[in-house]
């Protein structure tokens, strides 16, 4: 099964057990930005990936102290020293989350789950796919309500299983996200 593919069956399987635990829990949906770095070595461990911006969706379902989640991010990082080489990387993760409460408004949380990638190589003007991997998405932050149904987030994630094909890695990145509950 090619990459695309084997992720949307991934990510629709995890839609699929999220919603059904939608008629007992508080949902969610939000969305973050951050900056991302990878370990990944392309070209056989000669070359290394700058930082890149790395953006994110996810939905939620959430009863008292603990929820599932699913969400999408993806990065491009370019090689260093490189205007013309580039990997971007789409994840799909599942994550069980936990809640510890801080008072009203502030609550600590921590993440840990599977994770599916996907790596697109662009190297010297051409385009190729790289392995789907899968690995581990775990992570953790604080969590700042503002109302009910708005609140902002701070995240660090990590996610391994990242393949081009040729070498492997993971990814850590801090982001800032908001939440909006329904």
């Amino acid at each position: 099964m090619e990459n695309k593919k084997c992720i949307q069956v991934f990510g629709a399987s995890l839609m699929f057990l999220l919603l059904s635990n939608f008629v007992m829990a508080e949902s969610y949906l939000g969305f973050g930005a951050g900056e991302a770095s990878s370990d990944l070595k392309p070209l056989f461990g000669t070359q290394e990936l700058e930082d890149s911006p790395m953006l994110k969706v996810f939905l939620g379902f959430r009863t008292d102290d603990h929820a599932l989640e699913v969400d999408i991010s993806v990065g491009t990082f370019d090689w260093v020293n490189s205007s013309l080489n580039s990997h971007t990387i789409v994840n799909v993760s599942g994550n069980v989350v936990g809640f510890i409460p801080m008072g009203e408004t502030f609550e600590l949380f921590g993440k840990i789950g599977v994770n599916l990638s996907s790596t697109t190589v662009e190297f010297l003007g051409e385009t190729y796919e790289g392995e789907s991997g899968i690995g581990l998405s775990y992570g953790g932050g604080l969590l700042l309500n503002f109302t009910e149904k708005f609140a902002l987030r701070a995240e660090y994630q990590g996610v391994t299983g990242i393949d081009d094909g040729v070498d492997s890695g993971s990814l850590d990145w801090l982001s800032l996200q908001a939440v909006f509950t329904f």
